[in-house]
């Protein structure tokens, strides 16, 4: 993703694939710190595996068109051919085990995006 943000701030064309696919695969520290809390805050913990990511998937298409449209670039989207298949990140444990709601993918975005308009674009 940083690839193509990079793209996007600069007004280049973005080739994607699966563009009408789901996307949830994101996270921030915000979210990471705000788990972590809740975390050490619980008397027990268990020594669970867990995936985390952002609730409330969106399409690729999306995400490229929010980035877009905080950044106001006129890249243009090419979508490219792929023998990928997209999936998307189940929260549900997180969500049963800590009773925590994720932020959801346009929101993290969203965030990501605006800390990165706040330092003058500077992307790693």
């Amino acid at each position: 993703i940083i690839n193509m943000l990079k793209k996007i701030i600069n007004n280049e064309t973005v080739y994607a694939y699966n563009l009408n696919s789901d996307f949830n695969n994101i996270i921030d520290t915000h979210e990471i710190v705000k788990l972590i809390d809740i975390i050490l805050k619980k008397k027990k913990i268990n020594t669970s595996v867990y995936n985390f990511s952002a609730s409330q998937p969106i399409k690729v298409i999306s995400v490229i068109d929010l980035i877009k449209k905080i950044f106001k670039s006129k890249s243009k989207v090419i979508q490219q051919k792929i023998n990928k298949t997209s999936f998307i990140i189940s929260n549900k444990k997180i969500t049963d085990d800590f009773n925590h709601k994720i932020s959801t993918t346009k929101d993290i975005i969203t965030r990501c995006c605006r800390r990165i308009l706040n330092t003058n674009y500077k992307v790693i």
